[in-house]
């Protein structure tokens, strides 16, 4: 009789506590869900990670490398993940300082020939530097990468530039027995007016996401056209007697190979800073509306350096192929300098602070 009852107590005690191993049946299925969820978050913050890492831009311009934001990364093929296209634009207020002016011309002063008498004054108003106006020009960009290779260019537009007039005087006489029987002053006024376009295409590799060393070639063109007014004023008539204005054109073509690097380094809530320098072996073909043609070496020499911000998520639409984007501000500088030929010594400035926008997709 005694089995009966503990086959009773046994099925009572299962009925009792089948409602608690239910219980922890349901908890053990919930806790296995939520550990999937889990990983599978902590699996999306490693890719966009990953993304983040591989996908960060060192765009050819200079400008600042370029972190994509953590909402804009989905779009692109798994094909395409190691390949980006940047654009951008440059604005740069610019002021073009330079000595390569004054050529081509044959002078004639009117009413005597300055060369035939003993020059007794002469004050030639005439600066080491010619000094531009200031002028804003755009500087379009577009930059490829794959991996850590590097391949882009930029457009420095045609910009026109007036240049401050250059007056110079020399005063003349011509006698005998310490008697002068000429005593004349002969007067020239230059007004310049300039206009230069340049070009660059470069390629490097990145060997960290903040340093790429880059080659590359770079083309500058500069016309500088002058009017010249002369004028001879007679001391012993008191009589000035104006000559023909002339005009003359000077081409300076430069061209040559360049070697640099772009350094940047990151700052606390999206900002940074970066610096670049570039350096050209070039040779500059310059001629005259007087027929010369000369050929010289020249260096090149780039520098520029600022502050940059990255844009995030918030300030990217959505829905967009736009994977980041940034904003920078510097100042840049270029000068350039004739080593070699009758040049030799020439020098050409341009500087003035820049700013621009790159998007990267």
């Amino acid at each position: 009789m005694k089995k009966p009852i503990f086959k009773t107590i046994a099925l009572l005690n299962m009925v009792c506590l089948a409602p608690a191993y239910a219980d922890d049946a349901t908890e053990l299925a919930r806790l296995r869900q939520e550990n999937a969820e889990l990983k599978q978050q902590l699996a999306v913050v490693k890719e966009t990670k990953d993304i983040k890492d591989t996908r960060k831009e060192t765009t050819r311009d200079f400008a600042p490398m370029l972190a994509p934001s953590e909402n804009q990364s989905s779009w692109k093929p798994e094909a395409l993940k190691d390949f980006s296209i940047s654009i951008g634009t440059k604005v740069w207020v610019n002021r073009w300082d330079t000595s390569a002016a004054g050529y081509g011309f044959s002078s004639s002063f009117p009413g005597s020939n300055p060369g035939s008498g003993v020059a007794v004054d002469s004050n030639i108003h005439a600066p080491v530097l010619l000094h531009s106006d200031e002028q804003v020009t755009a500087i379009p960009t577009l930059n490829l990468r794959y991996k850590n290779f590097l391949l882009g260019g930029s457009y420095y537009a045609q910009t026109s530039f007036g240049f401050d007039s250059v007056e110079s005087n020399t005063r003349m006489g011509i006698g005998s027995n310490g008697q002068l029987t000429s005593d004349r002053q002969f007067n020239t006024i230059d007004t310049y007016n300039a206009k230069r376009e340049e070009w660059d295409i470069n390629v490097g590799y990145a060997i960290t996401p903040n340093i790429a060393f880059l080659t590359g070639y770079k083309s500058v063109r500069q016309q500088i056209d002058t009017q010249r007014s002369e004028s001879t004023l007679d001391f012993f008539t008191g009589r000035t007697t104006f000559g023909d204005t002339q005009s003359a054109q000077s081409i300076f073509d430069l061209d040559g190979p360049l070697l640099g690097l772009a350094l940047s380094a990151p700052m606390a809530h999206g900002f940074g800073t970066y610096f670049n320098y570039m350096h050209g072996f070039m040779t500059e073909h310059h001629s005259d509306n007087a027929g010369h043609g000369i050929n010289s070496a020249a260096d090149y020499n780039l520098i520029e350096g600022g502050l940059s911000y990255s844009l995030d998520g918030n300030f990217i639409p959505a829905g967009t192929p736009i994977s980041a984007a940034a904003i920078y501000a510097g100042y840049r500088y270029q000068w350039i300098e004739v080593q070699s030929g009758s040049n030799s010594g020439n020098k050409d400035i341009t500087q003035g602070f820049a700013a621009g926008l790159n998007l990267a997709f």
